[in-house]
């Protein structure tokens, strides 16, 4: 029989009040048999409807539940690539496997992960999800959220398989789908999942559990990815909280053009330029403005920092005869509302994630610009823009590549 030793130890001068270590007779648990019996036949009683493990039916078609834990790192820009990812793989799940993923996450707990969780609740797929189920890596719940994962590892070693085999790690989707493949494979093994149920593993603690898929660290969603998934409904997936006047505070006119100043340098003011992060300076970028637009066009001009470059690119505008609304006083989500539903068009960096984001979810969107500078710095200096293959898309977004030298950028 399996044996199940639980023990607590006090971390008190770390502040973690407890870790629950489990301590199970592996052996046992490779050798464990169970008796055979139809696979649905403990949900014969159970309605669509009841919070249960198994699978049910809809439409005549048996779905299958499952689950998904994602890693949440950085700021919300990150926040949004991890979320395009998993649109991607809860859609592949539905559509080619029958599967139902419940999403779970795990947040890092320090103040920008603070920022970005109450951020993303202004995106309606995310109002009610539970950010706080594993936040904080290193606090009892973080700990334990960690364990779980490790647990899992050792119980599928042990009973054969991989323990990456239902790790989610980006790429393609083909990769997607030979995960949910093996995935689902799992779920629809019955003797497999009472050995697994046995060793008490699994994400929630439900009567009947179930392996998770996970990821580890930042995964995002690659603009391919993005391509060929975009008319599966992600703007629609990615809809914004625009009553909320905490999340949405001013929004672009129809006719005005979004100009956006990121700022890299205020947050990585030593790698920046070598990163990639240095944008164009006020000349240059009203240069790449006056080769599209008329004089007398309207330019809004929104920007992270409000200093003496942000106002150095409203004097160069309208010195080139745009009429030129600057944008202040928001904060970053309200910022990004903003960018999120420009029509006419929107200008910035292609390194911004929340220029790139607001882009692809806006279907009202006319163009969008996202400029690729090359100069001589940056690391990564040979880089090319990205040519969209989705129908919408590339009707949409160019990301146009700017040799330059030093100077030009800032």
């Amino acid at each position: 029989m399996l044996s199940l030793t639980f023990a607590y130890a006090c971390i008190a001068s770390s502040g973690i009040l407890a870790l629950l270590i489990l301590k199970l007779d592996f052996a046992s648990l490779a050798s464990f048999t169970v008796p055979a019996r139809n696979q649905y036949q403990r949900y014969a009683n159970v309605t669509d409807s009841d919070d249960v493990r198994g699978p049910y039916r809809q439409n005549g078609t048996t779905i299958l539940r499952g689950e998904a834990v994602i890693e949440l790192t950085g700021q919300l820009g990150n926040y949004l690539s991890a979320f395009s990812y998993y649109f991607v793989v809860k859609t592949i799940a539905m559509e080619e496997f029958n599967l139902n993923l419940t999403l779970h996450v795990r947040t890092q707990g320090h103040s920008q992960s603070v920022s970005a969780t109450k951020n993303a609740r202004c995106f309606t797929s995310f109002r009610d999800l539970d950010f706080d189920e594993c936040k904080a890596y290193r606090s009892e719940r973080g700990e334990e959220c960690r364990g779980r994962v490790k647990y899992q590892r050792k119980v599928l070693n042990v009973l054969g398989a991989d323990a990456n085999s239902i790790r989610l790690a980006g790429g393609t989707s083909d990769d997607i789908r030979n995960a949910l493949r093996r995935y689902a494979d799992m779920l629809r093994n019955t003797t497999f999942m009472e050995k697994y149920e046995y060793a008490e593993a699994g994400w929630t603690n439900y009567t009947t559990r179930r392996p998770f898929l996970y990821t580890k660290g930042h995964t995002a969603a690659s603009l391919d990815l993005i391509d060929e998934w975009y008319d599966h409904g992600i703007p629609e997936y990615f809809a914004f909280e625009d009553g909320n006047e905490r999340c949405c505070r001013s929004f672009p006119y129809p006719d005005e053009h979004v100009f956006h100043y990121r700022a890299f340098r205020q947050d990585l003011p030593k790698k920046y330029r070598v990163w990639g992060g240095a944008e164009l300076i006020p000349e240059k970028a009203a240069n790449i403005l006056m080769g599209h637009l008329p004089n007398g066009t309207s330019v809004a001009l929104v920007g992270r920092t409000h200093n003496k470059r942000f106002r150095a690119y409203q004097e160069e505008f309208e010195q080139r005869s745009f009429r030129v609304r600057p944008v202040v006083d928001q904060s970053g989500v309200q910022d990004f509302c903003f960018l999120a539903h420009a029509e006419a068009g929107l200008w910035s960096t292609d390194r911004s994630t929340y220029s790139k984001w607001a882009a692809i979810f806006n279907r009202r969107l006319r163009n969008a610009t996202l400029y690729v500078p090359n100069y001589p710095s940056k690391k990564e200096n040979k880089q090319i823009g990205h040519v969209h293959k989705n129908k919408h898309l590339v009707n949409t977004i160019r990301h146009p590549v700017f040799n330059v030298s030093e100077e030009d950028v800032w």
